[in-house]
């Protein structure tokens, strides 16, 4: 996977109180991938990138993502999240990611 980011956004979290910091990479095939890269308020994340191909069809449902799996560059290999707010970050990222992306 290329290293290097085509995007840096800001999210606004789903209870619409803070923000998320994303970047979004690109590889070699074209297809993108989302990392977080800091929350303005409390709460951790994990350093792993995900696919907004995979994880793009479920932003607005009303049921959780969960865990996601994506790629670790610590363990270089899809890895499943164990951080409970890495499910509703992705949505967040993706909502806002995704709609920008549509609209201009």
């Amino acid at each position: 996977m290329n290293n290097d980011f085509i995007f840096l956004g800001i999210a606004p979290k789903l209870n619409r109180r803070g923000f998320i910091s994303y970047r979004v990479s690109l590889d070699d095939a074209g297809n993108q991938y989302v990392q977080f890269v800091r929350n303005d308020k409390k709460g951790t994340f994990s350093d792993i990138i995900y696919s907004v191909k995979k994880y793009a069809p479920l932003r607005h449902s009303s049921s959780s993502i969960g865990f996601p799996q994506g790629y670790s560059l610590a363990c270089t290999g899809l890895v499943e999240s164990k951080n409970t707010n890495d499910g509703g970050f992705l949505k967040a990222v993706l909502r806002h990611h995704l709609h920008l992306t549509t609209t201009s």
